[in-house]
């Protein structure tokens, strides 16, 4: 009997320390998040911050870290699209932790993620965050619709410059997710005129001719690229909504390629080089 009465003591008094080093884990957690003076959530990722969230806006030369992996690499490109390299700038690491999110320092941040799905998710959201749009949740839905043997493309007809620039760029994308044929309509004044028909010819896109006139109202399924005063990605239903001014639209753009064909930016990258 004495010497199970030892166990027992001997049991509990192991217990009490491991029920300690648990509280104590459990309380170093809560510290750590409580370090983040601003939170935020953007397009389901959550964004803590040592600085007000909307001064990383600011950040248009940052300092990209290289690691050898593929999902760090695609992201460092995705984010390079928007940025310009400065070792001077903040700098912007991307790896797994234990948690997805954004972590920000004074001239620093962290882009984590549980795997490398939610890396990539946690990357598409600062590119949101620094570009300073407004971005659904359902992000991942894009590739989801332009997947597909058939897409409308709708374009205003008072954007100009980079967005313009970043509408061509995505026919390649289109190209190398193996979009079939794209009907091209410029808006203007709610109504849209179809201007093209596309259709892919190994890599590239071949017009064929219209005959007559073809006016639309605008509902219609595909991407629409509309100047505003309101720098937003909206997808409802099978359209994907950009909107914003030259320079967003831009932005969003160059999203919406790394969403839809990532690969496709680090293969350019690799023959550049």
């Amino acid at each position: 009997m004495e010497i199970a009465k030892a166990k027992i003591k001997n049991n509990i008094l192991i217990l009490i320390p491991a029920s300690i080093l648990i509280i104590a884990f459990i309380s170093g957690c809560v510290e750590n998040e409580n370090k983040y003076k601003y939170s935020k959530t953007i397009s389901g990722i959550n964004v803590y911050s040592q600085i007000p969230v909307s001064e990383v806006e600011n950040w248009d030369d940052v300092l990209l870290i290289h690691k050898d992996n593929d999902t760090v690499i695609r992201c460092n490109l995705e984010l390079s699209a928007v940025s310009h390299s400065n070792y001077n700038g903040p700098e912007i690491s991307i790896g797994k932790g234990d948690r997805t999110g954004i972590y920000i320092h004074e001239n620093s941040a962290a882009i984590k993620g549980v795997n490398d799905a939610d890396i990539t998710r946690a990357c598409h959201a600062f590119v949101c965050l620094k570009e300073g749009l407004t971005c659904p949740e359902n992000l991942s839905k894009i590739k989801e619709i332009i997947n597909t043997n058939h897409l409308n493309i709708i374009l205003d007809n008072t954007t100009s410059g980079k967005s313009v620039h970043g509408y061509i760029e995505l026919f390649e994308a289109f190209g190398h997710v193996r979009v079939s044929s794209i009907d091209l309509y410029l808006m203007d004044n709610q109504k849209c005129e179809l201007m093209s028909k596309l259709r892919r010819v190994d890599v590239v896109y071949q017009s064929i001719n219209i005959t007559g006139k073809t006016v639309n109202d605008c509902d219609i399924d595909g991407i629409l690229i509309l100047k505003s005063d309101n720098n937003e990605i909206k997808v409802t239903g099978k359209q994907i909504i950009l909107s914003g001014d030259d320079e967003h639209l831009h932005s969003e753009e160059m999203l919406v390629f790394d969403i839809i064909a990532p690969e496709l930016r680090q293969l350019m990258h690799q023959n550049k080089n």
